[in-house]
């Protein structure tokens, strides 16, 4: 028998342009909004920034055409059986077949840069070490890539950079978790999401709810083949535009890789022991707690509330 142990994970990230690419190693960071993930914006009007070069409209535009990178629930804390509910109205429940979800308001104020983190499991057999990667599936995100070689050295380098914008910020692991119905796991696939657009207020919603609220580290296991990382930032604004910050030049640390090549690229890398894994933990300035109740209050403490029909 060989000797087996399971190691953590290497992060990457995928880019539609090799400009994106370049950028990212020159040390150019750009967090968009979750707004842009959650919001639907006439399209005309999009097509026309983006022509004129806004590159904000274009994200924008590719997300809202690229269902890989929208996520209507993106900011959802918390739901309550459709029995509890008193604000859709009576007649729907027949069709609800989810809770009914509230997203607070706040998130759409909280800006994202998602990475995707690649397990693998390593093995020594007569010492001789084999590689097993589970390597998601991201086409749909670009075919350039960046592996992080020396984790440790880029937290180091994304805490001074947000430090001296005194912003606040936490990184870390994405959660997954299914959608519920009277708050059991159901399976949703023939479904379309329905919201109102009146706001309740976040903390009388939660009463009736019996789960914990969530936060931006937590999302629909629709998106669980993304195997996210991400790092999240607190600028202090009620802005939904994105967020560019420069951590320094990473092309010590970074390796620059095509994505069809990525797996040959980690298997050169490991026996030249020139990367290493990404610890499972959260980092940051402020706890996850914390900072959840930061973006209530940017809301002004209220929330959308949200059911899927079908």
């Amino acid at each position: 028998m060989g000797e087996e142990f399971w190691m953590p994970y290497i992060l990457t990230k995928f880019f539609e342009k090799k400009s994106y690419q370049e950028d990212f190693i020159k040390g150019n960071f750009y967090l968009s909004s979750l707004a842009t993930f959650t919001k639907t914006y006439a399209e005309r009007g999009l097509i026309e920034a983006a022509a004129q070069g806004d590159r904000y409209a274009k994200g924008i535009l590719d997300r809202q055409r690229n269902k890989s990178q929208r996520d209507v629930l993106e900011g959802t804390i918390a739901s309550i059986p459709p029995s509890r509910d008193k604000e859709f109205p009576a007649e729907m429940r027949e069709v609800m077949c989810t809770d009914v979800m509230i997203r607070a308001l706040g998130y759409n104020y909280c800006n994202v840069m998602c990475f995707c983190k690649m397990e693998y499991r390593q093995q020594i057999f007569k010492e001789k070490m084999s590689i097993d990667w589970n390597e998601p599936n991201m086409k749909d995100f670009g075919e350039y890539a960046i592996i992080v070689k020396n984790p440790k050295e880029f937290i180091r380098r994304i805490d001074n950079a947000i430090n001296n914008q005194n912003y606040q910020y936490i990184c870390g692991d994405v959660n997954y978790h299914p959608m519920t119905l009277n708050n059991k796991p159901v399976n949703n696939k023939h479904s379309m999401t329905l919201g109102l657009d009146k706001p309740v207020l976040v903390k009388d919603f939660l009463k009736r709810s019996k789960k914990i609220d969530y936060d931006a580290f937590d999302k629909c296991d629709y998106y669980k083949n993304q195997n996210e990382w991400r790092i999240v930032v607190n600028n202090g604004v009620a802005d939904e535009q994105p967020l560019r910050i420069n951590v320094g030049n990473l092309s010590d640390i970074i390796e620059k890789v095509d994505r069809r090549d990525l797996a040959n690229k980690m298997r050169e890398l490991f026996l030249g022991f020139e990367v290493s894994p990404m610890e499972k933990e959260y980092y940051g300035n402020i706890s996850r707690t914390e900072m959840k109740e930061v973006f209530y209050r940017l809301g002004e403490n209220k929330g959308n509330l949200m059911v899927n029909i079908g």
